[in-house]
């Protein structure tokens, strides 16, 4: 991420979403699945795309599923334009 409040942000919609990652138990080791998430001016989430997979196809659909069931994102830090958080890259591990 570019900007400073860019990956404060996406720290904190990663630790929204992890609860919701219901981790399958084939899960070998700590593989990474890299999401994109398109979100609406409500930071409600409008689009999620799998830039990179796991390796682990149901790992995949977790992480998908719960960036879905995190629903709205927290409120961007003061004095940033949506704009810039229209798109955020988050990376997600098991472990």
């Amino acid at each position: 991420f570019a900007l400073g409040g860019h990956s404060l942000l996406a720290a904190q919609v990663v630790a929204r979403v992890r609860p919701h990652v219901q981790v399958p138990d084939n899960v070998s080791g700590n593989p990474k699945a890299v999401v994109e998430v398109t979100l609406l001016p409500s930071l409600e989430v409008r689009e999620v795309k799998l830039l990179q997979s796991s390796g682990n196809p149901a790992y995949d659909e977790a992480v998908q599923r719960a960036v879905w069931a995190a629903k709205t994102f927290p409120p961007l830090p003061a004095g940033v334009q949506f704009a810039d958080f229209r798109r955020l890259k988050l990376e997600f591990r098991p472990r």
